[in-house]
């Protein structure tokens, strides 16, 4: 029973840890705003794991449940750094609008009201507790609480739904990117299972474990190519700027505009592939030359 406590005590502790640890690496990060959001996420679901590691080793059930109650703030607060920084590094503008932050903070407070009032209304979850495999919380989550918790699953899930999109459209090699968003999901899985009845797993939130681990090797690993992939403000400027632009990698062509789309047709699904192969006449400019010259419709342009 003890070395069962331990594992998942040093599982969450260690967790924390490393979200704290690899905190202050965000700073490499050149957006200000995903930063923040980053920032944000790995200090929040550090506060989180060690809450939960603590409610893991005491072993008063009032001050479990308080433990848990706290954790669960925390993890909420988790959801919306996460859009922020979702939002952010997607070049989005979500996380800018007053309409929104207003919104997300007004939920939050009325969401994290409801946790904390619970012992006076009690319409939020009952406890109870189980001596095996070790002493801990089980937590009867009442209608309210599965509302909650499928809203915050929704939400993380748009978020999800951003990085990949991103990931996508980059047309960047994003392969170990798209892996690695990918697991950080995973731990909603054993979250999910652990409410099955049978299940040999505690009744804890898991994804902290699965947000150190993104962070740890986003920020150690795979940070150069996590920088290249984000596309702050394309959404804004990219898209919308009436001039051709064409973005190279090796000369191979990463993205383009609706503008270059419309000089050069022949790009058109071109991403990933070589210059030299979509847009030959581009491709041919001699390197110390800053004019192309070409023709389109009769017209030298």
């Amino acid at each position: 029973m003890l070395l069962v406590r331990l594992a998942y005590a040093t599982a969450f502790g260690v967790a924390g840890l490393l979200c704290l640890v690899v905190l202050p690496r965000t700073r490499l990060l050149s957006d200000v705003d995903t930063r923040r959001g980053f920032a944000a996420l790995l200090a929040l679901c550090g506060l989180w794991a060690w809450t939960t590691a603590a409610q893991l080793l005491v072993d008063m059930v009032a001050l479990k449940t308080a433990l848990y109650t706290v954790g669960l703030t925390f993890g909420f607060a988790t959801v919306f750094a996460w859009l922020y920084f979702c939002s952010a590094f997607a070049g989005r503008r979500f996380h800018r609008e007053p309409v929104v932050q207003a919104l997300a903070l007004g939920v939050y407070l009325l969401v994290a009201g409801l946790k904390f009032t619970n012992p006076i209304h009690g319409r939020y979850f009952v406890v109870t507790t189980e001596p095996t495999p070790l002493p801990h919380l089980v937590v009867q989550r009442l209608p309210l609480d599965l509302t909650i918790t499928a809203f915050a699953y929704v939400l993380s899930a748009a978020g999800f739904y951003l990085l990949f999109q991103t990931l996508r459209r980059s047309e960047y090699r994003t392969r170990s990117l798209w892996v690695l968003v990918f697991a950080t999901g995973l731990p909603v899985l054993p979250s999910i299972a652990a409410a099955v009845p049978g299940v040999a797993l505690l009744d804890l939130n898991y994804e902290p474990i699965g947000v150190a681990v993104f962070g740890l090797v986003v920020l150690y690993f795979v940070e150069e190519k996590f920088v290249a992939v984000s596309r702050f403000g394309r959404e804004r400027l990219f898209d919308e700027i009436d001039d051709a632009v064409l973005v190279l990698d090796d000369d191979r062509v990463l993205e383009y505009n609706a503008a270059a789309l419309d000089t050069f047709p022949d790009i058109r699904d071109g991403a990933g592939r070589p210059l030299n192969e979509v847009a030959p006449e581009i491709a041919a400019v001699p390197g110390d030359s800053d004019v192309l010259t070409i023709r389109r419709d009769g017209e030298e342009r």
